[in-house]
């Protein structure tokens, strides 16, 4: 995952905290030896390697992670999509995405539930779970945290990830600041107890010639930074990698009518848009509550 994690937990035996600590490190060691598509023996890199030529027996948890990423995929209606994995690896090293990758999708993908077979049926897809290995993991470490019996912690996972329960050492709900990408100015904050904090961001990395890290339907570059909070960090990561790649205005879900997840979106200019309110501190006045369609479906495992 090529990135940095830091724990915070609470209680009062230090050996059983150091002991939680190491059993959550050696869950992010585990975790990135699954999933990163730069490990060869990884799960990922057997599906990249063999799953196109023929079906791809995996495990039940690794069967359930790709079952989710497709649910998340139809639900933003493809703009979060692992699946094109060589777009990315094109986008990073500054090269033209091939035009036959372009129209790769999960879609490209058969899941094969009865028996845990995954199966590729098209020459160029590539699994690339960079947008939500981080959020998975955290998602990893909590739950064994929480059945040890931790009743406070801060996860955090580079600068786009978080998962934080009970409160801090001012006994509050432990609160997250979000900064401006462009000023660096204080834009935000929320409270997190039981939920994620997932941010993608076009500024984070740019290839030689320019371009953001992110692959999406279109080249446009609508927001400069998009944060979502979620039960799952797994969750709040592909749902803000999906609405930095949206559109303004279009939907991500037109079937649905659940209330949306809280969701923030900073433009390249003009208010920041964020809804609903009593998710977010603002500190800033130059702010536009959305209803939206760019709200994001509430709902998830």
């Amino acid at each position: 995952m090529a990135t940095r994690f830091e724990f915070l937990i609470a209680g009062s035996d230090a050996r059983f905290l150091h002991d939680c600590l190491s059993e959550a490190a050696a869950e992010i060691l585990r975790v990135e030896a699954r999933l990163s598509a730069y490990l060869s023996d990884s799960l990922t890199s057997l599906c990249n390697r063999d799953a196109n030529r023929r079906p791809v027996l995996v495990d039940p948890e690794f069967f359930a992670f790709l079952t989710e990423c497709q649910s998340l995929w139809r639900r933003t209606e493809g703009r979060f999509d692992p699946a094109r994995g060589q777009s990315f690896a094109a986008r990073k090293a500054g090269a033209a995405i091939p035009p036959t990758d372009e129209r790769v999708s999960f879609a490209d993908i058969e899941l094969d539930s009865p028996r845990s077979l995954v199966r590729f049926h098209h020459p160029s897809v590539q699994l690339d779970f960079g947008a939500v290995g981080k959020g998975y993991a955290l998602d990893q470490v909590a739950e064994r945290l929480r059945d040890h019996g931790i009743e406070s912690a801060f996860l955090h996972a580079g600068t786009s990830s978080i998962f934080a329960w009970g409160h801090d050492y001012q006994d509050r709900p432990w609160r997250v600041a979000l900064t401006h990408p462009k000023t660096a100015a204080p834009l935000a904050f929320c409270s997190l107890d039981g939920l994620s904090l997932g941010v993608s961001a076009h500024h984070g990395h740019r290839n030689s010639r320019g371009e953001s890290h992110l692959v999406g339907p279109t080249s446009d570059e609508n927001y400069l930074l998009a944060a979502v909070q979620h039960p799952r960090a797994l969750w709040s990561d592909a749902l803000s990698t999906a609405a930095i790649l949206t559109p303004p205005g279009a939907p991500l879900d037109r079937s649905r009518n659940d209330p949306p997840v809280p969701t923030l979106l900073v433009p390249p200019s003009g208010p920041v848009e964020f809804t609903p309110p009593n998710a977010w501190r603002m500190n800033s006045p130059v702010v536009s509550h959305r209803s939206t369609p760019h709200g994001l479906p509430s709902a998830g495992p």
